[in-house]
Formats: structure tokens, C-alpha cells, sequence
């Protein structure tokens, strides 16, 4: 399997910690694709003290980390794939902090992977209206896409298609809608295709890292 979740992995008062941590520190929140974040949470003391004992039960923490933020948005992104160019293999590690009303909210990580060692974003209708991104390469639609292994036919499932955007951008995708339930612990491997899940009540808060490692050796 290309991912695992471990239930409750932390405690509500760590929770609040990264709540507080994120309010007092609003200055140094910048803003990509509308979600905010707080960049390279690997090297900040709140994750180091409470993150990295827990991901030590799972794996060596010692290997090279790769990024990613502690972020904040209230509306769903594309389907994506995070790998930093040529570096692979690597997994993502993804822990839900908070949510601003409790409803239910998920992550979907699909079976669908990419090839190649690269970032990807598929925008589909919306290819031409965006302008480039940073990192990764933004694409058209997966299941016409070279670097995309495991299309499975025409198959559309609604529980992962996002509310918003074109039923087209998530055909021959299959894979599985994971609660975003703070507290959980949700780690997979970086070449699997992924998106937020529809999002219609609010906004959710999230702190995601990336390993450059091989997520089948520890999992």
C-alpha cells in the first residue's frame, strides 16, 4: 500500500500549540495558489519538539528533508504530485491541525502515479488562465498525461472529484477519500497523485513535510 495513517499520533494540546504558534508568527505567512503558509517547518523548534519524536517511532528522521510548510487555505487544490526535480525516491508526511468548523473534511490520495522525478499540478480547463508555478510543472489532465501510470479507463468515482472543478480532471482516477481528522498522522509516497478533497464549510490547517527516502523501506 502507498500510504498509512496512524490514528491520533498527537494530542490536542499539541494541536493548539501549532494553532497558537501559526497566529503569533502572521508575519512570516506568505501566500501561493491561495493558501497561506509558513515555509520549511522541518527547521522551526515547535516541529522538532513535538513532530519529530513521533515520526522517529516510524522512520530515521535523520535522512535529508526536502520542505514543505505549515499552511492554511479554505478552498481545494488541483490534483498534484510534490517531487523536487531528480530527487526521488521521497515520501510526504501530512499531519491535520485544525479545522474552522467541525465538518467533514478529506484528503485524497490516488492510486494514479507519475514516472518521472518531477512536481506536477493538473489544472485541466484552467491550464491556459494560470500562470506558472514555482515548483511543480503545471499539466493539463491526468489521464492523458505521458508521465501517469495506472489510468483505469473512464472511470470517474465522485467521492474523489473535487466540488468545483470539472469532472474530466479526475477521469481514470481511482484511489481513496482519507478523513482529514486532526491529530491523525498521514504518510505516503511522494510519486502518488493527490488533491485536498472538496471544501465547502470553512478553512483547514495542515503542516506537510517531505523525505528524500524510500517510503517502502520503512513502510
Amino acid at each position: 500500500m502507498h500510504y498509512k495513517v496512524i490514528e491520533q499520533a498527537f494530542t490536542q494540546d499539541e494541536l493548539d500549540q501549532f494553532v497558537d504558534y501559526w497566529e503569533n508568527n502572521t508575519d512570516s505567512i506568505y501566500v501561493t495558489r491561495g493558501m497561506n503558509k509558513l515555509q520549511e517547518p522541518w527547521s522551526l523548534p515547535i516541529v522538532q519538539r513535538i513532530v519529530k519524536p513521533v515520526l522517529d517511532r516510524y522512520f530515521d528522521t535523520s535522512i535529508k528533508n526536502l520542505g514543505d510548510n505549515i499552511y492554511r487555505h479554505d478552498a481545494p487544490y488541483y490534483p498534484h504530485v510534490d517531487i523536487s526535480k531528480n530527487i526521488y525516491p521521497c515520501f510526504n508526511v501530512l499531519i491535520p491541525i485544525a479545522q474552522e468548523k467541525p465538518v467533514e473534511q478529506h484528503f485524497i490520495i490516488y492510486d494514479q502515479w507519475v514516472n518521472e522525478s518531477i512536481g506536477a499540478t493538473w489544472l485541466g480547463e484552467w491550464y491556459e488562465q494560470q500562470a506558472d508555478f514555482d515548483n511543480n510543472k503545471k499539466r493539463a489532465y491526468p489521464h492523458n498525461d505521458k508521465i501517469v501510470e495506472g489510468i483505469n479507463s473512464e472511470l470517474v468515482i465522485n467521492r474523489l472529484t473535487i466540488q468545483g472543478k470539472e469532472r474530466a480532471l479526475f477521469k481514470g482516477l481511482t484511489g481513496v477519500a482519507l478523513d482529514f481528522k486532526p491529530g491523525n498522522l498521514i504518510i505516503f509516497d511522494s510519486k502518488h497523485i493527490h488533491a485536498t478533497g472538496t471544501m465547502t464549510d470553512g478553512w483547514k490547517m495542515g503542516c506537510t513535510l517531505r523525505f528524500a527516502g524510500d517510503y517502502y523501506e520503512y513502510f
